[in-house]
């Protein structure tokens, strides 16, 4: 299995390489937008992306984060026909932990974007400022063919890695892969 790992955090980049080991994966490991749609362009055959959603957009760190970027890149794979399954994993369960400073009201369009993408019977409540992980799976599935999940991530216990393994076995299921270790 051929795993391309979306991440520009080095300790979390090195946890799940370890969650890998049981698949005995090939891993290539990318750590900002820029190098992950290169990559992607390139046509290089991965079995399973793990896709952090906010990233350096170029190597050069203070070229600064992209907000997003994740869904920058899930676009880039859209709209260049790459269905290669991919999995978030992030740190924030609610995203409106993740600041904006270009443009803030790109956060409640997007919020509203996931809302109604989810929700079309209601109407969005007058304070829209949380959006937590179901909201997220659920406007990924909507929006993304090639999702496969999201995970949320955890420096103080490993039970995202049992979450991560699982969600890369049911990819390998649906793949019909013999020797998953699953």
């Amino acid at each position: 299995m051929k795993v391309l790992i979306v991440e520009d955090n080095e300790i979390k980049a090195k946890e799940c390489l370890s969650s890998l080991e049981p698949f005995q994966a090939n891993c290539k490991v990318v750590s900002n937008e820029r190098d992950a749609k290169i990559t992607i362009k390139n046509l290089e055959e991965f079995d399973l992306v793990l896709l952090d959603m906010e990233l350096d957009l170029t190597s050069d760190s203070s070229d600064g984060k992209g907000n997003y970027s994740g869904l920058s890149i899930l676009n880039t794979m859209k709209y260049s026909g790459i269905l290669t399954p991919v999995i978030v994993i992030t740190v924030y369960r609610d995203f409106s932990e993740m600041k904006t400073t270009e443009d803030p009201d790109n956060l409640l369009l997007l919020y509203n974007d996931l809302f109604f993408q989810t929700n079309s019977n209601k109407e969005p409540p007058q304070n829209f400022d949380t959006r937590y992980l179901t909201g997220l799976h659920d406007y990924m599935s909507y929006r993304y063919k090639n999702y496969a999940g999201v995970v949320e991530y955890s420096v103080y216990n490993g039970v995202w890695k049992k979450s991560l393994q699982k969600i890369i076995c049911d990819c390998m299921e649906k793949k019909n892969y013999e020797d998953t270790n699953c």
